[in-house]
């Protein structure tokens, strides 16, 4: 202000007197004019400079306070909403800047429609004077305003850390943590490495074929007039003729809803072994025997020796060197062995039935 007040006091001077001296006080004035203007143009692209950088690191702040390794804590929603609001003060600085700039280039503009007054240009040098006394007071003013608002945001950035500076920090600790975790491959359960689809210093998500020898399954099929009486859970016995015909013991785990397309229905049953041999390897073969009923202390007798003649059933009984047929009745039966619930007496001899 007092810089503008001078130049204006050397003008009026100026316009009265035509003595050398007072167009020398006139250009001095201008002079020191320009150089105040230079100094506070200089000093508002310092602190602009300084408010680009804090808004900058605001931003890579808020980056890494919303992105998704960081989103899952919601303790950091406070200082979210902190920063958004530092960052709109920032911008509300920047643009107070911006316009103190602004004016200081009008200011400078009506000085130089001065100095044309000064060489000669009356009549513009005088529309000058009056709109540089119209517009000088009021930009000056708001200039000074606008610089003590931005030195007060600048004053905010450089204070302590805050507890959002901290929070991001922390956050940035976090998604590098996860970078380092995410350097190993783990697989999902113990198991043995079959295969490995890379190379050393490729870039892999899962490379790797393990076996989970928990989950080692024979697959088989059964025809129709089995398959509804299994049942999943039921227990079952495995034979591996490559480990010379050892027992395994597993349990039925899946039973197929639909046939195969053949000409006789099959139906794909899965049995999973539960104590697999080191030795069992995928791909070997074997069979299973599944336990579809159980009896305790009953009388079971060689399915052969069983005959049915319309609605009767019966047996062949030895007694004394001669044969006598006699009426049973069934239970549970497979290939080999027929349970007898009634007619027949444990220690009883059955034969075969002759060849006629």
């Amino acid at each position: 202000m007092a810089k503008r007040d001078g130049l204006l006091a050397a003008l009026g001077t100026f316009e009265t007197s035509p003595t050398p001296s007072a167009k020398q006080r006139f250009q001095i004035a201008l002079a020191s004019f320009n150089d105040a203007a230079d100094r506070c143009s200089a000093s508002v692209d310092a602190i602009l400079g300084q408010l680009t950088s804090a808004a900058t690191t605001a931003a890579s702040i808020d980056a890494t306070l919303n992105g998704p390794a960081v989103q899952i804590y919601p303790d950091l929603g406070a200082a979210r909403t902190d920063l958004s609001r530092l960052r709109v003060r920032i911008a509300a600085a920047q643009q107070s800047g911006g316009g103190v700039t602004s004016r200081i280039a009008q200011i400078a503009g009506a000085s130089t429609a001065i100095t044309g007054y000064v060489s000669g240009g009356l009549t513009n040098a005088q529309q000058a004077v009056t709109n540089t006394q119209d517009r000088g007071s009021a930009s000056v003013v708001a200039s000074q305003n606008a610089l003590e608002a931005a030195r007060l945001a600048l004053q905010r950035t450089s204070a302590p850390p805050k507890a959002y500076d901290i929070a991001a920090a922390y956050a940035s600790l976090l998604v590098a943590q996860s970078t380092l975790d995410g350097a190993t491959l783990r697989a999902p359960a113990a198991g043995t490495v079959l295969s490995i689809g890379a190379e050393l210093g490729e870039n892999v998500s899962a490379a790797f074929v393990v076996l989970d020898a928990a989950t080692l399954q024979l697959r088989g099929t059964v025809g129709e007039a089995d398959v509804a009486r299994l049942g999943v859970g039921q227990p079952a016995t495995v034979r591996v003729e490559a480990l010379g015909g050892s027992i395994l013991r597993g349990t039925v785990t899946a039973i197929d809803s639909g046939a195969t397309q053949a000409s006789i229905p099959l139906y794909g049953v899965a049995v999973t072994i539960a104590d697999p041999s080191p030795a069992l390897r995928t791909g070997m073969s074997g069979g299973a025997d599944i336990v579809v009923a159980s009896r305790d202390n009953v009388i079971l007798v060689p399915s052969g020796t069983v005959r049915i003649q319309g609605t009767r059933t019966f047996v062949q009984v030895v007694n004394d060197g001669q044969l006598a047929d006699r009426d049973v009745k069934l239970g549970a039966a497979n290939d080999s062995l027929t349970e007898i619930t009634s007619g027949l007496s444990e220690g009883e001899t059955v034969a075969y039935p002759r060849t006629r």
